[in-house]
């Protein structure tokens, strides 16, 4: 029965394992967030505590914060350039 146990991500649940892809798809926008944060707070402090409320909004109803990147995206796309 010994032996070394599997990775912890190959025993994490399928919601588990969406949710930790979720996280770091979030996280990869935080730059970009924060910048833009930034840009209208003109506060550092500000910006950051805006940038965790978003994320922590994703992270808590992640099916409403998907459906709110894509609205603004298809904004951005038919925005005249």
């Amino acid at each position: 029965m010994g032996g070394v146990a599997p990775p912890i991500h190959s025993r994490l649940s399928p919601p588990a394992a969406r949710m930790s892809e979720f996280f770091a798809q979030v996280e990869s926008l935080r730059p970009q967030l924060l910048r833009y944060a930034r840009s209208q707070l003109r506060n550092d402090a500000w910006a950051e505590d805006a940038v965790s409320e978003t994320v922590l909004a994703a992270l808590e109803k992640p099916q409403a914060f998907a459906s709110q990147v894509f609205s603004c995206a298809a904004t951005a796309a038919s925005a005249p350039s």
